[in-house]
């Protein structure tokens, strides 16, 4: 069976590594990887690591300015891959506009649609922007719907999605516990600048924060107002922080209006393997990405999310994870910091849904 798997961003290129990983070794599948040109470089770095090579890439205009402009160059670009691969079934993961637009045009070429990470939901359409819209057009266009939680089931049930829905887990695990593997096992290696410095924060005592930020919702308000609260209190907490830094102009432009503390250290945009790394070495996240809220309760992690909603509430209920309460950023961190335990959650799957995926594939579409 001929599977185009469509991936246009480091979320996508982690999510989809493993499972891809997996059907190369299935003599039953013949997986077509398509590149569609939105995150290249950072893309290009993931499946370096998986040692994944794409059959197609997609020529994405940098010039374009406008989301619409994105989507119709998608779209043609898709439509000429489908043209030329004849997939038999599309996979598409999670809620990016690449999605989508794989999605659509497996619709319009009556193709199978399988939508990995499916029933992830806020129901406020402006946040995250404009993925909910997204995920939930990908769950209407869908065929098979393998969801990473039984929140998501319940999400994709109340919908109306019931008989298509497989509770698989989410694939991000599979490709975190693959890479902590590797990691335990000095497989990779991590740059010498920040070896070192999580060495001294490590040998002074002091607590690791890693902070992320880069959701285009928030650039305007949210993320300002978090880097301005941090850079007030970061002192008081004692502690350091770690903050790679979003290729997005508009997070450097925010970064510029401050004058940073010396206790925030920022750093480029780490790859994949050096980012998990630099996740385990942590006592506690900031973040607004999806993706890290999934990843840092299995590491042990607590969780701070930077953002007003999120469709990813097992944990935050768990209490792994807690909303950010604007004014209240100092109370919570110290809370975190002083209680010194690592937490252990799961939710989301032990690193087994590709697996899972693949055989629900088979009996579903190969078993006569």
């Amino acid at each position: 069976m001929r599977i185009l798997n469509i991936i246009g961003t480091r979320p996508e290129a982690i999510k989809m590594a493993m499972f891809h990983k997996l059907l190369l070794e299935n003599e039953k599948f013949e997986p077509i990887l398509c590149l569609t040109g939105q995150h290249t470089t950072l893309v290009s770095d993931v499946l370096d690591v998986f040692g994944l090579t794409p059959h197609y890439c997609c020529l994405l205009n940098s010039s374009f300015k406008s989301m619409a402009d994105r989507m119709a160059c998608l779209l043609v670009s898709i439509q000429e891959v489908i043209d030329l691969a004849k997939p038999e079934l599309i996979a598409v993961q999670g809620d990016t506009l690449s999605s989508y637009c794989g999605a659509m045009v497996g619709f319009l070429n009556q193709i199978p649609v399988a939508h990995i990470e499916a029933g992830l939901r806020t129901n406020n359409k402006w946040s995250p922007y404009p993925e909910e819209i997204f995920r939930k057009f990908n769950d209407a266009l869908a065929d098979v719907h393998f969801a990473g939680s039984q929140n998501a089931v319940l999400n994709l049930k109340k919908e109306g999605i019931v008989d298509s829905v497989f509770l698989t887990g989410n694939t991000g695990i599979d490709a975190l516990v693959y890479m902590q593997t590797k990691l335990l096992n000095n497989e990779f290696g991590i740059p010498d600048y920040l070896g070192n410095l999580i060495v001294k924060f490590k040998k002074d005592n002091q607590k690791i924060i890693v902070l992320t930020l880069h959701r285009r919702e928030g650039q305007l308000k949210l993320i300002p107002q978090v880097l301005e609260e941090i850079n007030k209190i970061v002192d008081d907490i004692g502690c350091q922080i770690v903050f790679p830094v979003h290729t997005n102009p508009n997070i450097q432009k925010a970064i510029d209006k401050l004058e940073l503390n010396d206790r925030i250290h920022c750093i480029n945009n780490l790859v994949y393997h050096e980012f998990i790394w630099l996740m385990m070495q942590s006592d506690l996240i900031l973040t607004d990405s999806g993706g890290i809220q999934e990843e840092a309760p299995y590491l042990g992690k607590p969780v701070i999310v930077l953002r007003e909603v999120t469709e990813r509430q097992e944990v935050v209920v768990l209490g792994t994870n807690k909303m950010y309460r604007q004014s209240h950023l100092q109370e919570d961190i110290n809370e975190i910091l002083n209680k010194n335990e690592d937490a252990i959650h799961k939710p989301y799957g032990n690193g087994k849904a590709s697996i899972e995926i693949i055989k629900t594939l088979e009996e579903r579409y190969l078993t006569s």
